[in-house]
């Protein structure tokens, strides 16, 4: 019979982000240091291996909780009892008034003071524009047309 090792659980690690080591200071209030030439290939073996490489043991999963009882307990006192109608009225109360619906009266009365007479009106003609066009039209009228067909076919 093969012999069974004793598995281990992975522990999970809590993830830690870099973003706030990153941010960096305006460049000339900072005195940061000078540029350096490096040795490029010194520069890519001095960093430590990736993290994926790292062995770091089993990890252990956290427990986690799937839903939270949002239920009311037993032991919460009940609320006092408000009538439907004391809860309308309070809801009509709370409303803004721009939200409410205006009566006719309200309506007619905020109207003008004084009707206005009716007045005969005045006919006036259009003034179109299109004596004015500086482009003169190139098509030909019916009364041409016509004459240039009379005048082909005599």
């Amino acid at each position: 019979q093969p012999v069974k090792t004793a598995s281990h659980v992975t522990k999970p690690i809590d993830f830690h982000f870099c973003t706030d080591e990153r941010i960096k200071q305006h460049g000339e209030s900072q005195p940061g240091p000078e540029y350096k030439e490096m040795d490029f290939a010194a520069a890519l073996r001095r960093h430590p291996p990736s993290p994926s490489r790292v062995g770091k043991g089993p990890t252990v999963p956290k427990p986690f909780n799937l839903s939270c009882g949002n239920k009311r307990k037993l032991d919460e006192p009940p609320t006092e009892y408000v009538s439907l109608a004391q809860q309308v009225e309070s809801f009509q109360k709370r409303t803004p008034l721009r939200y409410h619906l205006r009566s006719r009266k309200e309506e007619e009365g905020t109207g003008p003071s004084r009707p206005l007479k009716p007045r005969l009106t005045n006919p006036k003609t259009p003034r179109l524009e299109t004596k004015n066009r500086s482009r003169p039209v190139t098509c030909k009228s019916t009364v041409e047309l016509e004459d240039e067909e009379v005048a082909k076919l005599q």
